[in-house]
Parts: C-alpha cells; sequence; structure tokens
C-alpha cells in the first residue's frame, strides 16, 4: 500500500488526539508522533502495524475502512493490560484542526463497522 503524500490524524478511540499530522514514509518510519511506541509501520499478513525502535508491535490495525477514498485504520494497542485501541485516519483535503473532524472519524468509524456486522471489542 502506498502512503505517500497522504496525511494522518491519530487518535485514541476515545476521541483524544495523538497527533493531527502523521506522515508513514517509504523508509518505514513514522513522522509526527513523538512517543517511543509508534516509531516504525509495517505490514504483516495484510494488517497495519505500528513497532517501537526495536521492532516490537504496538498497535496492529486489523480493520481497514475505505471511507469514499479516506483511508481509516482501527487497531489495538497492546502496551496495557485493558483495551485500548487506536484510530488512524486520513486527513481529508479540507481537513481543519478542530472537534468536528474526530468527531466525524469517529462516528464514520463506528458506523462503517456496525454496517460490516463487527464486534467493536470493548468500545
Amino acid at each position: 500500500m502506498n502512503f505517500s503524500n497522504r496525511c494522518f490524524s491519530f487518535y485514541r478511540a476515545t476521541g483524544e488526539l495523538i497527533s493531527s499530522a502523521v506522515y508513514l514514509r517509504d523508509d518505514n518510519y513514522i513522522d509526527g508522533v513523538y512517543s517511543q511506541n509508534e516509531k516504525k509501520w509495517k505490514f504483516e499478513n495484510s494488517h497495519l502495524q505500528f513497532t517501537d525502535i526495536d521492532g516490537n508491535v504496538t498497535t496492529e490495525f486489523r480493520t481497514k475502512i475505505d471511507n469514499n477514498k479516506q483511508l481509516i485504520f482501527l487497531g489495538k494497542f497492546f502496551e496495557h493490560d485493558q483495551d485500548v485501541w487506536h484510530i488512524l485516519a486520513e486527513n481529508p483535503w479540507e481537513y481543519r484542526q478542530d472537534n468536528t473532524h474526530i468527531t466525524n472519524v469517529i462516528d464514520t468509524t463506528y458506523a462503517l463497522l456496525r454496517q460490516m456486522n463487527d464486534t467493536l471489542g470493548g468500545f
């Protein structure tokens, strides 16, 4: 999958914004997230994964949604015992940095997941 020239926002599924400008570089490094948990990305078994610098998977995005050519990924964060989920949503061209974007992304994500009859496991 080609991520060149695509900018994403990265959220906790609670709606908390982690970063509004995330880039998945061609050399598999992640720009725009400054946590040690999200340094690199890769595809494993057709799933997008974020890893720490040592290659340990920290988030695995098992659900990919193509919402009118806007990519949205939903994934489980593995660093905590409780259920923690992340959303990686491609920023639309008309992106505005306000609460409207995250509300729309989360609402769209949940609606599309329900349509696909997926379980929300912990939401």
